[in-house]
């Protein structure tokens, strides 16, 4: 029970984080769009992940630049294009995201 409330906490406290997450970068102008969603996914799982640092606030901005390295383009709707216009599997990203932002914090001696 204390294992899932803090869990439940800790996903509270991402989901209102990242809503405030850069919102004039075009990918993560809706609240509901997929960058905010790549965002709080990769957050969840790494509080999961590493239950030691779990959350810290400020971890959503740092996500922000690793994400913008591999989702460069966008529609008007906020969602991850390819080159050629097409929608892009965005979610085959997750694993390098993860790893980058895991390497990130390791560099930085959370």
């Amino acid at each position: 029970i204390k294992n899932q409330y803090k869990k439940d906490n800790t996903y509270r406290v991402i989901k209102h984080d990242v809503e405030r997450t850069d919102r004039n970068i075009p990918l993560f102008k809706n609240k509901d769009g997929i960058g905010l969603k790549i965002i709080r996914d990769l957050l969840q799982t790494y509080s999961i992940y590493n239950p030691q640092v779990c959350y810290l606030q400020g971890m959503n901005d740092l996500m922000v630049p690793i994400i913008l390295t591999y989702i460069t383009n966008v529609n008007d709707d906020g969602i991850p294009i390819n080159k050629d216009g097409t929608i892009m599997d965005y979610k085959v990203l997750y694993p390098k995201l993860f790893w980058l932002f895991d390497a990130l914090l390791k560099n930085t001696e959370i």
